[in-house]
């Protein structure tokens, strides 16, 4: 049987990026490397909308926030991180186990934090850093309130730092005009490239910060100081992962054919499709509100109806998607909808929750509403194979 993963990442990969991992390798001090780095950079600034610097990385996404965290928050500062999910708590672990000071804001779980809940934390402590998760995929809320929350941090002179790698090029985001500090995504999401490389978009204030304090990174390896001195020379400080840098710039370059806006916009009208089919099925949503339910994974709570969900989207249709992580205790199914996900899988999931709920006339006419809508937003897009594929 087939398999369809509509997990959190890693994802099915374009055509065009498959090919590009053909290649043989090239040396990572070339010219040709050279060529390759500045490409995805340059790609990547628009994608953060920053006109700073972004450094790539030999390292999954969790590598990316380590080599921020670690680099930039010293033994004198505070840092607050509120905890409203499993990614969220990694980040605290993360600077805990590094011997910084921490201190957790608890959320009730399935709510982000709210603009109130922020200036109260900053009203009554003095914080030089704020950790935040823009997506989160543990509960699938996503952080639609962080431009006001960055602006409030940088009032009161506390530097964001936003964990976005599952939400850059899923969800909108403007770093430049969000007064966003650091941000730092992955390839294996939403930029649908193959997993194993992070990158990290800095403002001006700092990467003047990272060169004035220097070494301070307890890693060798993920000391963003290094890293940023050798991203200005188009290099990384180790061997590279070529073919990975092959396959980021080959997403980067049908992600610029497809448009970032039209790739959000089909991430939106996926995820109110799923979500449609779960409200005919009476899946209550994680989320505490649909304003803050993330587009990229969809999260439902399952009862005992349909405790064994998964199992039978597994077992019966060949349907891979995702349960409970970390902190989350309840019994929940995680629906991922990143990179090219399109009409060959949204059809299949459609037809197995009807097949399953017995309700296939209904989950019938919510895949047709979704395809008008799909055909309208790529109407005169000539490049659907090379980005979906034959499917």
């Amino acid at each position: 049987m087939e398999k369809i993963y509509l997990t959190p990442g890693p994802v099915r990969l374009p055509p065009v990026v498959i090919k590009s991992l053909g290649r043989d390798i090239v040396s990572h001090r070339s010219e040709e490397f050279h060529k390759i780095y500045a490409s995805i950079k340059e790609r990547l600034r628009k994608v953060f909308k920053t006109s700073g610097e972004v450094v790539v990385i030999n390292a999954s996404g969790t590598g990316g926030v380590e080599a921020a965290l670690l680099t930039l928050i010293n033994s004198k500062d505070r840092v607050l991180v509120p905890i409203y999910g499993e990614f969220c708590r990694r980040g605290a672990d993360i600077l805990e186990r590094a011997g910084k000071n921490v201190k957790r804001s608890r959320i009730e779980i399935g709510r982000v934090p709210s603009v109130e809940d922020i200036k109260k934390e900053l009203e009554d402590g003095k914080y030089n850093y704020i950790f935040l998760i823009h997506n989160e995929t543990s509960t699938g809320v996503v952080l639609r309130n962080l431009s006001e929350i960055s602006h409030i941090c940088k009032e009161k002179g506390v530097r964001v730092i936003v964990d976005s790698v599952s939400g850059l090029c899923g969800e909108y985001l403007d770093m430049e005009k969000w007064n966003v500090d650091v941000c730092i995504s992955a390839s294996q999401k939403c930029v649908a490239g193959p997993p194993g490389l992070s990158f990290i978009a800095l403002s001006q204030e700092i990467e003047e910060i990272i060169e004035r304090r220097k070494n301070i990174s307890p890693s060798t390896y993920l000391d963003l100081y290094k890293i940023l001195q050798y991203s200005k020379k188009n290099e990384t400080p180790f061997t590279s992962a070529i073919h990975l840098f092959y396959g980021l710039k080959a997403a980067l370059e049908i992600l610029e054919e497809e448009r970032l806006d039209r790739r959000i916009r089909r991430h939106k009208i996926n995820a109110d499709t799923l979500r449609a089919l779960f409200h005919m099925i009476e899946i209550e949503g994680y989320s505490k509100d649909v304003v803050f339910s993330s587009n990229t994974v969809i999260v439902g709570k399952l009862g005992d109806k349909y405790a064994d969900l998964r199992r039978r989207l597994m077992n019966e249709y060949g349907i891979v998607v995702a349960g409970k992580i970390g902190m989350i205790k309840d019994n929940i199914v995680r629906v991922g909808n990143m990179g090219i996900v399109g009409p060959y899988e949204i059809e299949k999931f459609s037809r197995a929750i009807g097949s399953i709920s017995e309700k296939e006339e209904s989950s019938r006419r919510i895949y047709e509403e979704y395809l008008k809508e799909f055909q309208k937003l790529y109407e005169g897009f000539d490049l659907l194979s090379e980005l979906f594929g034959e499917v």
